[in-house]
């Protein structure tokens, strides 16, 4: 019983441990705005985010599961939106990682651009 309770106690201690260092440091948010017809453009004025968040309400989505929907459809590998539809934003992670060679704001504007069409 009582290597349970230990076992327990280092369990509990290690994910309160892990929760803190993940979230210790404020993430960087940078800001992003779409059209009608889902053309996302990423804020020039600062460099790469890792995410961006970009106002929805203007889309007037019917249900959280619509705008779920129409945003994994422009999802892939490089480009995730996670819609917080009570908030009425969606947030764009940039999975710049996955590109083997570091690119700018800009670059990813054209390639927004090129899936917009």
């Amino acid at each position: 019983m009582k290597n349970i309770l230990l076992f327990l106690i280092l369990l509990t201690s290690s994910q309160i441990s892990i929760f803190a260092q993940t979230n210790s440091e404020p993430a960087e948010i940078g800001n992003a705005f779409i059209t009608n017809n889902f053309c996302v453009t990423l804020n020039t004025s600062d460099e790469l985010k890792k995410t961006y968040k970009i106002n929805i309400s203007a889309l007037n989505f019917q249900s959280e599961v619509e705008a779920k929907k129409a945003f994994g459809k422009i999802s892939n590998n490089y480009l995730t939106y996670v819609v917080d539809f009570e908030q009425q934003v969606v947030f764009l992670k940039v999975h710049s990682e996955r590109i083997e060679t570091a690119q700018t704001v800009v670059w990813w504007n054209e390639y927004l651009d090129k899936k917009c069409h």
